[in-house]
């Protein structure tokens, strides 16, 4: 009988840390490429939420020029969707209490990884969550073929100087004092 136990736990604790709750949404507003309020589609009285994309980090917005076309490139991308669907794990939120999420969004009958295409375009650097690594290996992927093609952030001649954590912690320290 333990055994069975046992082997029940073990497919239950499979299933919730494989599953991911998907909700269908609408864009309210962008903040940078990897920061935006969506709210519930189709429902008049939602409030809209922050979510953070999931894997990686995009370039701040005033982090010039990446920062306003990693913006700007996500805005197309999703203003010409027909549907955009959030996939997020039960309790992932982060520190400034933003939904951490992967967003889908459909154009043409495709389905696209939002996260997935900012790495694989140049407007992103991987970041890993470890307790959120489903999609890690094609985002791992996605940034080696922008670094070897050298999109955008990528380009040696003209390419992001530092990575949007050095610049948040340089600018950190430029306001606290």
């Amino acid at each position: 009988m333990s055994i069975y136990i046992l082997a029940v736990f073990l497919v239950f604790l499979s299933a919730c840390n494989s599953s991911l709750t998907k909700t269908e949404v609408q864009l309210v507003k962008l903040l940078d490429a990897d920061s935006m309020f969506f709210k519930e589609a189709n429902c008049s009285d939602c409030h809209e939420f922050e979510v953070r994309l999931l894997g990686i980090d995009a370039p701040e917005f005033m982090q010039e020029p990446w920062g306003k076309r990693a913006k700007n490139y996500v805005a197309n991308q999703l203003n010409a969707a027909s549907k955009i669907e959030l996939e997020f794990a039960p309790n992932n939120i982060d520190k400034y209490g933003r939904k951490l999420v992967y967003v889908r969004y459909f154009t043409n009958d495709e389905d696209r990884l939002l996260n997935e295409v900012l790495l694989n375009r140049g407007f992103a650097v991987l970041f890993s969550f470890d307790k959120n690594s489903k999609y890690l290996q094609s985002l791992k992927d996605a940034q080696a073929f922008a670094q070897k093609n050298e999109f955008n952030i990528w380009r040696k001649k003209d390419g992001i100087k530092m990575s949007p954590y050095q610049f948040r912690k340089k600018n950190k320290k430029k306001h606290a004092g």
